[in-house]
């Protein structure tokens, strides 16, 4: 289960992580700015990108305010 807010490096550390196992699968990314849905193309540790219907957003660590993976049946 991915759910996560960043507060500092280790917190960082720990969602890069969370995020590369997350890889192909979908999430809701939430930031100050905005709230995106996608499939979860790469993460790195500094960013994860996703891809909002046909879209790219990369976005950094910091900038997550909140994350969870989207089960779809």
């Amino acid at each position: 289960e991915l759910q996560a807010q960043v507060a500092d490096a280790a917190g960082r550390e720990t969602l890069a992580r969370h995020f590369r196992r997350a890889v192909g699968h979908r999430a809701t990314l939430t930031t100050a700015a905005q709230t995106l849905t996608g499939t979860v193309t790469s993460a790195d540790e500094t960013s994860v990108t996703l891809d909002v219907d046909g879209t790219t957003h990369t976005i950094a660590y910091p900038d997550v305010t909140g994350a969870q993976m989207v089960v779809t049946f």
